[in-house]
């Protein structure tokens, strides 16, 4: 069988959302910077243990531009989970989380799955004990949802955070 399973990238802009996506779909990073207007759409297949299901991770990057709010709300319609995104090196993308949350909440089907990626730790010479990490945990910790701290430039934890929502969907 085939599946079908949208995804969404939620985050302020310059979280590295798309950075994010780049490294799993095609484990790559560039330094160039191009904001999303709008939304991208990637995909990824995944195939289950015994190869008889295949998934396909249809990814969807949604702009964290304010002014996109109205249009994401339709973004949202037949999105399974979301990947919501902070960057580490500013603490104030971490405080907005819960507005992300709410839209979440407000605009996606009920049993949304999330996850929550706290990227860019090669900005904090990967120090996990770094005050900004510990304060992604505090606030990720209020809301149903798996933590990583992630790095889009180096790859850490990219891949356990997007296996991470894939198996939070196939299993609720």
């Amino acid at each position: 069988m085939e599946y079908i399973l949208k995804v969404l990238m939620l985050g302020d802009f310059a979280v590295g959302k798309t950075s994010l996506v780049h490294r799993y779909v095609e484990n790559k990073f560039t330094t160039s910077y191009l904001r999303t207007i709008g939304t991208d759409i990637y995909s990824k297949e995944i195939y289950s243990r015994d190869e008889k299901d295949k998934y396909i991770f249809q990814i969807w990057d949604l702009s964290g531009d304010h002014e996109f709010r109205l249009f994401r709300r339709e973004w949202y319609r037949a999105a399974l989970g979301g990947i919501l995104v902070a960057d580490l090196s500013r603490p104030e993308t971490i405080e907005s989380l819960h507005q992300w949350v709410e839209e979440s909440q407000s605009n996606a089907v009920p049993n949304f799955q999330m996850v929550f990626a706290g990227n860019k730790l090669d900005l904090l010479n990967d120090d996990l004990s770094h005050p900004n990490v510990v304060k992604f945990k505090k606030v990720t910790s209020k809301w149903e949802g798996d933590q990583y701290i992630v790095s889009a430039k180096t790859g850490i934890g990219v891949a356990e955070l997007f296996q991470a929502l894939f198996n939070r969907i196939i299993t609720s």
